[in-house]
Formats: C-alpha cells, sequence, structure tokens
C-alpha cells in the first residue's frame, strides 16, 4: 500500500487510475476558508489569495467529478469531520479500503518523533522553527 498525501496528484486521478487500475483515492475536503486562512498564515502571500480560490475549486470539481464516475475508487472525507468525529471517519475509510481498523492507528503520533529528530538535525534554525509551526498539530 503506498500512502502519499498532496494536492496536486487530484489534478492526474484519471492517469493515475490509468497506470494503477487497482488504487483508491481518498479526498480530504476541507472549508475553502480554512485552506485559504492557513496559506495565508503560512506562506505570507497575499496577493495569490484568489489564485488559491481558484485551484480549491478546481481541485474539488474534479474529485466530486471522479467520485461521481468512480464511486469505488474515490471516498470523500470532509475534514471537519474527521477533526469532529475521528473514529467514525476512520473506521469508514477502513472499510473503503478494506482494511481492518485498529485503535492503535490513533497514536501514530508517538512513532513520529524520531522521525521528526532526524529531519531536524538537517535544517537550520529558521526552518525548524517553519517545520514546526506547519506540523504543531499533527500530534493531536
Amino acid at each position: 500500500m503506498i500512502i502519499d498525501k498532496n494536492p496536486t496528484y487530484t489534478l492526474h486521478i484519471k492517469k493515475l487510475m490509468e497506470h494503477f487500475p487497482d488504487s483508491k483515492f481518498i479526498a480530504l475536503v476541507r472549508d475553502y476558508r480554512d485552506v485559504i486562512s492557513s496559506q495565508k498564515r503560512f506562506f505570507s502571500l497575499l496577493k495569490l489569495i484568489p489564485i488559491y480560490g481558484y485551484m480549491w475549486t478546481i481541485n474539488n470539481e474534479l474529485i466530486y467529478e471522479c467520485h461521481k464516475k468512480y464511486p469505488d475508487k474515490i471516498i470523500i472525507v470532509k475534514y471537519e469531520d474527521l477533526v469532529k468525529t475521528p473514529e467514525i471517519v476512520i473506521k469508514t475509510i477502513c472499510n473503503f479500503l478494506k482494511i481492518g481498523y485498529e485503535p492503535k492507528m490513533f497514536e501514530y503520533h508517538q512513532y513520529l518523533s524520531p522521525v521528526f529528530k532526524q529531519i531536524n538535525e538537517n535544517l537550520t534554525v529558521g526552518q525548524r522553527q517553519r517545520v514546526q509551526e506547519m506540523f504543531t498539530l499533527i500530534r493531536q
């Protein structure tokens, strides 16, 4: 199983399905206002806000179009639902992927500390601070 989180892949779902016919996709959709707020906070490119909004629209239209056409290949998960009821959403995702659910799935953050430590060793102080700001909530 290969798992990768990259919104850019949304633009290539159809091509990915051609090359990997057994693949499945989990589309995590977040309220556009939160996406833009996050982009503003981390990238400080206010003049690009219209582009962020446009890209959000394009990505989500593609996701919903592909989901309609291939409902057995794509599951749409609302970020807000994942935050409110994580166990229910994770069980739904597990069912979709036909894998077993384990409560231990919620303990993944315990295994990230060594990874972050190794990454931090190769970063400057400024880079470490930026990474920490961006990923501070991952441990929750």
